[in-house]
C-alpha cells in the first residue's frame, strides 16, 4: 500500500480514538456527572482496553488490510450507535430500573459493554498498520514515524473535538463526523469497491440510521447542545403532584420551572420569600451562581441588583429565546471559583445553585475552599444561600459531609428542607458569614446562663 494512505489511516485513527474518549465523557455527563471519580474511571477503562488492543494488534501475522477494514467497519457502527444520546439514555434508564441504582456500577457496565470493545478495536490499528510499511527501515524508525502520526492525530482530535466540533456543531454531528472519518478510511483501504459492494451498502444504511439516532432525534429533544450541556424545554412537566408547568431541563436536570400559575420551582419560591418577603431586602447586590433559567428574577428584581454567573456563555441567549425572555439581571459567563477569587465586588447575598446533572453539584463547588472564597465576597451582614440535594435526615455519608463542610466555614445556618423524608430532596441553607465563636460557652446543668443570654439578645433585637 502507498505510504501516504498508511499515514492517513494512522493519523485519522488517532483522531477518532481520542475523540471517542472526549465524546464519552461529554455524553455521560447528564447521567453520571463530571466528577473526578467518573472521569478517572472513564480514562482508566479507555487506557486499559487501548493497551489490550495494542497487544492484540501485534499478534496478527497475516491479512492486515482485511483486519483493518473489518475493525473500522465494526468501530464505525459501534461508535455511531453506542455513543448516541438516544442509546445512552435508554441504556442508563434500563440499567437503573432493572439492574442497579448505583451510578458507578451503571457507569462501569456501560464502559465495559460499549466503550471497551470500541477502544479495543481501534487500539489494534497502530501495530497492524506498522506491518504494512516496507521493511527497508529499522523497527525503531518505523515505530517512531507511526507513533508520531498517531499522536499527532490524537492531539488534533483532542483540540478540534473540544474547541470546534462540540462548540459549533454539537455532540450529535461530532459523532456523525467521526463515523464518516472511519468510513473514508474503509474506502481508502478497500482493494476493490465492486467486490465489497455489500460492505459499502451496510455502511450507507448504517450512516442513515446513525444520522437519525443522533442528529434527527437530538433536534427533536433539544433546543441547543454544546460541550457543556444539552438544553431541553419540557412542556406539561409535573414537578410535584398536581403542579404542572414548563421546565428548562439541562443535562437531564430540572434547572428552572414555571408553573401554570406563573410561579417558579418551590425551592426558588422559598428563597425569594426568605430574602424578599421576610427580610424585605431592597437595593442590595445579589449574586446567583448557576444561572439555570434566571428564575430568581423572572417575577421582578424587587429593587435589587442581581448578577448571574454560569460557565456556559450560551445559556443567556438560550434562556431568553426559549424559556424566559425577561431576564432582568446582569449575566457573566465565567467559572464560579475563578470569579470569586478575581472580583473585588462584595455582595449582600450569594446564592449557590449550580449542578452538573440531575442531583450532582460539581465537586469543586462543595469544598471548604470554595465556601471560604464565597464567604470572602460577602459583606459583613451578608447572607449565603445554598441549594443542596441531600437526605434531610442525614442518613448517608454524602449529606453528613456536605453539612459538616458548610458549617466549618459558616457556623450559623438555618436549614430548611422542602420535604422531611428519608431520601434526597432540596435542602436550603441560609448562612451568615460570622465566624464560630470559640469563647461561647455551652450550657450545662452546672453553669447555665441561658435566661440571661436570651434577654440580652432580645434587648439587642429591640434596639
Amino acid at each position: 500500500m502507498h505510504p501516504l494512505i498508511l499515514f492517513l489511516v494512522i493519523l485519522w485513527e488517532g483522531f477518532v480514538t481520542i475523540a471517542v474518549e472526549i465524546l464519552t465523557i461529554r455524553q455521560l455527563t447528564p447521567f453520571v456527572g463530571n466528577s473526578v471519580v467518573a472521569i478517572s474511571l472513564i480514562i482508566g477503562v479507555f487506557l486499559l482496553f487501548l493497551a489490550l488492543g495494542y497487544r492484540r494488534g501485534g499478534q496478527y501475522l497475516t491479512q492486515y488490510r482485511t483486519i483493518l477494514i473489518r475493525n473500522f467497519t465494526l468501530a464505525a457502527l459501534w461508535l455511531g450507535i453506542g455513543l448516541s444520546y438516544y442509546f445512552t439514555a435508554h441504556f442508563f434508564y434500563s440499567i437503573h430500573t432493572w439492574v442497579s441504582r448505583h451510578l458507578l456500577i451503571n457507569l462501569t457496565v456501560y464502559l465495559l459493554l460499549i466503550v471497551a470493545p470500541l477502544v479495543y478495536i481501534l487500539g489494534q490499528t497502530v501495530p497492524i498498520t506498522t506491518n504494512l510499511f516496507k521493511q527497508h527501515a529499522t523497527v525503531g524508525q518505523i515505530s517512531g514515524r507511526v507513533l508520531f502520526w498517531s499522536t499527532l492525530g490524537s492531539f488534533t482530535g483532542a483540540v478540534l473535538t473540544s474547541l470546534v466540533l462540540l462548540t459549533w456543531v454539537g455532540v450529535a454531528w461530532s459523532i456523525v463526523i467521526n463515523f464518516s472519518i472511519l468510513v473514508v478510511l474503509i474506502l481508502l483501504l478497500l482493494p476493490s469497491w465492486r467486490r465489497q459492494w455489500w460492505r459499502i451498502a451496510l455502511l450507507g444504511w448504517g450512516g442513515i440510521i446513525i444520522y437519525y439516532v443522533n442528529v434527527d432525534i437530538n433536534r427533536q429533544l433539544f433546543v441547543h447542545e454544546n460541550h457543556y450541556a444539552n438544553y431541553q424545554i419540557a412542556n406539561d412537566f409535573e414537578i410535584e403532584a398536581g403542579q404542572i408547568g414548563t421546565a428548562l431541563v439541562i443535562n437531564q436536570s430540572l434547572s428552572s420551572f414555571r408553573g401554570e400559575d406563573g410561579q417558579p420551582a418551590p425551592y426558588v419560591q422559598l428563597i425569594r420569600k426568605f430574602l424578599l418577603d421576610d427580610l424585605q431586602l431592597t437595593g442590595k447586590q445579589i449574586l446567583v451562581i448557576g444561572a439555570g433559567g434566571f428564575s430568581f428574577t423572572e417575577q421582578g428584581d424587587s429593587g435589587n441588583e442581581w448578577t448571574y454567573i454560569d460557565i456556559d456563555p450560551a445559556i443567556e441567549a438560550i434562556t431568553r429565546d426559549h424559556f424566559n425572555p425577561q431576564l432582568q439581571a446582569q449575566f457573566i459567563a465565567a467559572d464560579a471559583r475563578q470569579y470569586l477569587r478575581d472580583t473585588t465586588q462584595l455582595y449582600d447575598v450569594i446564592i449557590s445553585d449550580a449542578y452538573s446533572n440531575q442531583i450532582m453539584i460539581p465537586d469543586y463547588l462543595l469544598t471548604r475552599n470554595y465556601f471560604i472564597d464565597l464567604r470572602n465576597r460577602l459583606t459583613d451582614t451578608g447572607i449565603a444561600v445554598f441549594n443542596f440535594i441531600l437526605n434531610p435526615l442525614y442518613l448517608d455519608r454524602y449529606s453528613q459531609r456536605v453539612d459538616r463542610t458548610v458549617r466549618s466555614v459558616f457556623a450559623h445556618c438555618v436549614v430548611t428542607p422542602l420535604h422531611y423524608q428519608a431520601k434526597y430532596t432540596n435542602v436550603l441553607y441560609f448562612c451568615r458569614p460570622s465566624p464560630y465563636n470559640e469563647d461561647a460557652q455551652e450550657y450545662t446543668d452546672n453553669l447555665n446562663p441561658a435566661s440571661l443570654d436570651f434577654f440580652s439578645g432580645l434587648e439587642q433585637h429591640w434596639e
